[in-house]
């Protein structure tokens, strides 16, 4: 779980989650910036620099996409050609 940082003194766990935390299964990070949060849910490595995370995000997408288009395209051409064999 992601939280504010300001808000941390306000945080209130019951026995079970304190239990889980110490046992590493469940994890709460306190940020200050969104900024800080966006590496963790994103696994994107990000300083502010170059092209925007945003940019970065986008560019997988399409790497993802045409990865897939393309293994979708070759089984597409093994069918087609399977009356060939």
């Amino acid at each position: 779980m992601i939280i504010p940082a300001a808000n941390v003194r306000h945080l209130s766990l019951s026995h079970e989650l304190r239990q889980a935390v110490a046992d590493n299964q469940f994890a709460i990070w306190a940020i200050d910036d969104i900024t800080e949060a966006l590496p963790m849910l994103t696994q994107l490595m990000w300083d502010g620099e170059g092209q925007t995370l945003r940019q970065t995000i986008q560019e997988r997408i399409a790497q993802a996409t045409q990865q897939e288009t393309r293994h979708r395209f070759s089984v597409a051409a093994t069918l087609v050609r399977w009356d060939k064999f």
